[in-house]
């Protein structure tokens, strides 16, 4: 082959060509290297371990830092590395771990929880209220043990919350249920992962010490609101003229069951756990359960299982002791009664448990309760202090209540400067004078009341209370409502003109029970008085948004707001229009009875005292009070002007229809005290829906008492009658079937 000149310049260039376009690429290629080294850590980790090793770096700050209230970094250094995890999350949400702190706080909020199966029953506690019922509880026990030791007890305070269910797998919370009847309860996982003391990854063997995590574990806990943080969230409440929360606890329970996890994460929870279970053991996907198997994996005695949830990082109920005799545990009982007033969060007794797990199953529970715990319950909580004044108050009937003002003195874990004394008659039987020494309590551990006077205490310059004669309000002369040659009670008799009066019949017509108008607070209504553009309820209904502008909160979007609810509420039930109008001793059970008879609140009006009388309930007390309302002038002058805005009084309540085999169709019931897992309201409501009634009063027609904490003298007559009681697991088992 020739190869003349022409082609070794062709084959010169070619290979120049190669050269240079290879240089090109390596330049390139460093290039790129370069930029690509450029690119800031904010954006992502780039490699998948930094990021599992920053998210673990996370929850180790965050268990120092919420459960041993040690933290080990600044602020600002945990939220540099927070914000880092969370661009590596948005780059790639592929990689998201179920335990980062960024899947505490839900992106959209829940329509509605899910009702889910206990793995075990949550059962309640057997109650004792001395050392003697301690004791034959005790003996009980040891029957019952068939040559188990005990040994010995964990006595631990009592929290006053709600209970929960935490189910791990494989060390992951996958699970998080409310206590609900005891065997079922509403899925509220995205609502606990808010809550920073419990983890939502147990670090598995994190030490040699340190028991191995079961494959499925089951924590029970406490979810409350400290005293600190309850008293935020109401002032936060009352600024923006939001009705309070009574007490911690309910403020708990509200904020476990919003169905927006971030207002949940806001109000900040914690929570305290007290004991687990070992489920089973996983196969693959399948749970298997293997006694033999999970014995060698798990603490024989509570107190070694409270250790191992602490070293698996859970926040444990601080005030426990391990006791040896029962003994012991009533020191410790007696100790914390006066130690828990300095406590951050509520409690309300001890709970004595045995020790030895084995036990659990031998002695097994009764229908409600298990056999191996009982809590001691403290009294209701009082104190000394010295009354100050009598401040006189006027309700939305004219009644004079009188309130005590005294030194402030610490109830419950909240400060009380004032109390209850409830009408001048009760006032007067008490015998209570200014100066005097006066014992306080909290009625069900909300409500301040004065229990007694100590006159062995009373100072010499005591002096007594005089009565006001004239309304503290308008300045109207009282009249005296006397029985049996005694003032029971006083009243202003000026209902139209009273502004006091008008003000709390305001309050009560706009309450969730009757109207139910959002944007009318006490304080909106207060301006609305002061301003004379409300005389009457029926005034409501003419304000226009111009007009609410003038106020103070109000922009043009909350005033068209405000009036379109009020313009909605005409459209409320007969029942809640017949509650509002404020007919003394007519609840809104009461007023459902009297409509359920008498079909609208045109047909009642005109209703006779016989008539009223034969309505299951409704007393001659009620019956005579209806009679006496409807023929007042100014009631009369009431419901025409209320009929000119658009009310109707002849419409007919629309009431829940049963069937001849309604399952609670002729069952009467009553509730009392304070439910754990829903509101009285709410349990009416569901027996109601199954055809049952609800009554306020027990009688010999009930068909049992529905008793919660504090059931009071309604529990009493219900045992004086025989008329069974139900507690609220026993309600639950009802509604279920």
């Amino acid at each position: 082959m020739v190869v003349t000149l022409n082609d070794k310049k062709i084959y010169i260039s070619l290979l120049s060509f190669i050269v240079s376009f290879k240089q090109t690429l390596v330049s390139l290629e460093k290039d790129f290297e370069a930029a690509f080294s450029q690119i800031s850590l904010t954006v992502t980790f780039g490699v998948y371990d930094k990021y599992k090793e920053a998210v673990e770096q996370l929850n180790q700050w965050a268990y120092e830092y919420y459960v041993l209230d040690n933290p080990t970094v600044e602020d600002v250094q945990y939220d540099a590395l927070y914000q880092k995890v969370k661009a590596t999350e948005t780059t790639h949400p592929d990689w998201v771990l179920p335990e980062s702190p960024t899947q505490r706080v839900g992106d959209a909020p829940l329509s509605a929880f899910q009702t889910v199966e206990h793995p075990q029953p949550l059962l309640s506690l057997e109650n004792a209220f001395n050392l003697a019922e301690l004791q034959t509880w005790e003996n009980r026990l040891c029957k019952l043990s068939e040559g188990l030791e005990t040994l010995g007890y964990v006595a631990e305070m009592k929290l006053d919350g709600l209970a929960l269910s935490l189910i791990y797998e494989k060390g992951v919370l996958v699970r998080a249920a409310t206590r609900g009847n005891g065997k079922t309860g509403e899925d509220v996982t995205a609502n606990v992962k808010t809550i920073r003391s419990i983890p939502l990854k147990i670090p598995v063997n994190a030490t040699e010490q340190t028991p191995p995590v079961p494959d499925w574990l089951e924590v029970r806990a406490e979810v409350l609101i400290p005293f600190k943080r309850f008293e935020a969230i109401n002032a936060e409440r009352l600024a923006n003229n939001e009705p309070l929360f009574a007490n911690p606890r309910n403020a708990a329970a509200g904020t476990l069951r919003q169905l927006d996890a971030k207002i949940v994460a806001n109000r900040k929870l914690e929570a305290y756990c007290f004991s687990a279970t070992n489920l089973g053991v996983l196969e693959g996907t399948q749970l298997h359960f293997d006694d033999a198997e999970l014995s060698t994996v798990f603490p024989e005695t509570l107190w070694q299982l409270q250790l191992a949830l602490t070293a698996w990082g859970f926040n444990v109920n601080p005030v426990r002791k391990l006791c040896y005799s029962l003994d012991e545990a009533w020191a410790f009982i007696s100790q914390q009664e006066q130690a828990r007033e300095s406590l951050p969060f509520a409690t309300d007794g001890v709970v004595v448990k045995a020790n030895n797990l084995a036990l659990y199953k031998q002695v097994g529970n009764t229908a409600k309760a298990p056999r191996w715990a009982m809590a001691y319950k403290y009294s209701p909580e009082e104190a000394e202090t010295t009354l100050e004044a009598i401040e006189f108050n006027v309700g939305r009937t004219g009644a004079i209540t009188p309130v005590a003002i005294m030194q402030p003195v610490i109830l419950a874990g909240s400060t009380v400067s004032r109390a209850s004394l409830h009408n001048v008659g009760l006032m007067q039987e008490k015998g209570v004078q200014l100066r005097d020494v006066v014992l306080v309590r909290k009625a069900a551990e909300i409500i301040p009341e004065v229990m007694q006077v100590q006159v062995e205490k009373r100072p010499i310059d005591a002096e007594p209370i005089a009565l006001p004669t004239a309304c503290p309000s308008c300045e109207t002369e009282l009249v005296a409502k006397v029985e049996e040659d005694r003032i029971v009670n006083l009243i202003c008799p000026n209902a139209l003109g009273c502004p006091a009066q008008l003000q709390t019949r305001l309050e009560h017509w706009v309450g969730k029970k009757c109207l139910d108008i959002d944007g009318l607070g006490e304080a909106t209504l207060d301006q609305l008085l002061q301003a004379s553009l409300v005389r009457s309820p029926a005034d409501l209904y003419r304000l226009m948004p111009e007009q609410l502008l003038g106020l103070e909160g109000f922009a043009e979007k909350s005033a068209q707001k405000t009036v379109g609810a009020i313009q909605a509420s005409l459209q409320q039930s007969p029942i809640r229009v017949l509650h509002a109008l404020g007919i003394s001793s007519v609840g809104i059970e009461t007023a459902t009875v009297l409509l359920e008879t008498f079909g609208s609140i045109d047909r009642l009006k005109e209703a006779k005292i016989e008539a009223l009388q034969t309505v299951y309930g409704v007393g001659t007390i009620v019956a005579q009070a209806v009679v006496d309302y409807f023929a007042k002038p100014e009631t009369q002058v009431l419901l025409a002007d209320l009929t000119s805005v658009g009310f109707d009084f002849s419409k007919q309540a629309q009431l829940l229809s049963h069937s001849d085999n309604a399952p609670l169709l002729g069952n009467v019931y009553v509730l009392t005290g304070t439910l754990e897992d829903m509101t009285r309201d709410e349990a009416g409501e569901k027996l109601k829906a199954l055809g049952a009634k609800i009554t306020n009063s027990v009688s010999k027609n009930t068909t049992a008492l529905i008793a919660g904490e504090g059931g009071g003298s309604k529990l009493q007559k219900a045992e004086k009658l025989g008329i069974p009681v139900l507690d609220e697991t026993a309600l639950m088992n009802l509604l279920a079937q």
